[in-house]
């Protein structure tokens, strides 16, 4: 844990290895991060998410990441669940398929979480 004491601003961790299987103590890693520094803590949950309940709030984590083919949903869709406040503060890299209430000349406004992240396709057609 010598690496938080350089106080990162974001630590992502694996809940479980794709490879080997084995599930990591990330309630215990969660806690040493927590008391070490204040990074924001992204977990990748999508080979763990499938096969247990996992609550985001006792683990404490601030973002969770997975994707829907492990739950034997479609391809290419994922779903990053997070603290409404930090989601809220995210600016999306593209806009599109929905994502803004209003759109001018000087700029734009957002729509609200989670429909702000939303890049599905328009109503109409596909985008």
């Amino acid at each position: 844990m010598k690496l938080l004491l350089d106080r990162p601003k974001v630590v992502a961790l694996t809940h479980c290895s794709n490879v080997t299987g084995v599930v990591h103590p990330v309630e215990e890693l969660i806690a040493e991060i927590r008391a070490a520094c204040d990074a924001t803590i992204v977990l990748d949950a999508a080979q763990s998410l499938p096969h247990q309940r996992i609550s985001v709030r006792e683990l404490d984590v601030d973002f969770m990441a997975f994707s829907m083919h492990k739950m034997l949903g479609p391809t290419g869709v994922g779903c990053l669940f997070g603290r409404s406040e930090l989601l809220a503060a995210l600016r999306p890299l593209t806009v599109g398929g929905g994502m803004v209430d209003w759109v001018d000349l000087d700029g734009s406004v957002d729509r609200r979480i989670p429909f702000k992240c939303w890049m599905g396709p328009v109503a109409g057609g596909a985008r």
